[in-house]
């Protein structure tokens, strides 16, 4: 943006890309997410893998939902660095140190003493987690389960585990997921099972419930940006961290109550005007 206020080229209004992918089958939340925004920016829609052709042209880039983006991780990895090395504005910022840059993040807070679940990516270090019968071994740059087994610790002596996250199996009574824009808790819904499309309801947090998700937030030390903040009660009440999502998490605007749908719409907006607004100073 110039010192006018308005976009490149003299528009009047700034125009935000907003990176998805269409074919995740998750489309329908974008492509309403971008009728909200054309309310106030001029919206162009691309794939992160085709975007280079525009990306100059845009006053900010919205990175939104882009996954799975293992899929094309070497060209999803070129375009953070050509954004990076242009110097291009991008809400979230690529400064994230959560499932930004996949999830070895994980092993690095439990041993830092922070309430995660017990984390190892070395076979070696198994006798750092707690004693169970079984283990649970996801890939650090991947999602949604996928590639996900179960195994005993023997079964593991016994298999190559390059780029696996490795933890023990947790009695949990439901998963909390925490929503926050530029650090400003928004809302938080529960679900019963595995985070996703069943048992889903938006859920009122405690004082307690929000101190352990800001703790992450501090650690992750975003200037901005939409970070989810997904934990996991065990039976005792306790919670623990599952995951940090600092790159482009789903956000269930579909699902969410009207009011928290305009909650959230409302956040985007102000803080992609407050992103533009910091980047002309």
């Amino acid at each position: 943006m110039d010192q006018s206020g308005t976009g490149k080229f003299g528009r009047i209004r700034p125009t935000v890309l907003l990176l998805t992918n269409l074919y995740n089958q998750h489309e329908a939340e974008d492509i309403y997410l971008s009728r909200r925004l054309r309310e106030h920016f001029n919206v162009a829609l691309s794939n992160p893998l085709d975007c280079e052709a525009i990306e100059d042209d845009a006053d900010l880039i919205l990175v939104r939902n882009t996954w799975p983006n293992f899929d094309y991780k070497e060209q999803i990895d070129e375009f953070k660095a050509r954004v990076v090395r242009k110097g291009l504005l991008t809400y979230n910022p690529f400064t994230g140190k959560g499932d930004f840059r996949g999830k070895g993040y994980l092993v690095e807070l439990y041993r830092l003493g922070y309430p995660v679940i017990p984390s190892a990516d070395e076979l070696g270090d198994l006798s750092d987690l707690p004693e169970t019968d079984m283990f649970f071994a996801k890939p650090k740059y991947k999602c949604d389960n996928i590639e996900t087994f179960s195994a005993t610790r023997e079964q593991l002596s016994s298999v190559w585990l390059k780029d696996y996250i490795i933890q023990p199996y947790i009695d949990f009574t439901c998963e909390i997921s925490f929503y926050f824009i530029d650090g400003q808790f928004v809302y938080a819904f529960t679900t019963r099972r595995k985070v996703g499309d069943h048992d889903f309801t938006e859920y009122r947090p405690t004082e307690g419930d929000l101190a352990f998700a800001r703790k992450f937030l501090e650690w992750d030390n975003m200037e901005c940006g939409l970070q989810r903040v997904d934990a996991c009660r065990t039976r005792d009440g306790m919670l623990q961290l599952v995951e940090l999502e600092d790159l482009d998490p789903f956000l269930y605007l579909l699902r969410v109550s009207d009011t928290t749908r305009e909650k959230m719409v409302d956040g985007i907006v102000k803080a992609l005007h407050s992103r533009l607004g910091r980047a002309i100073r």
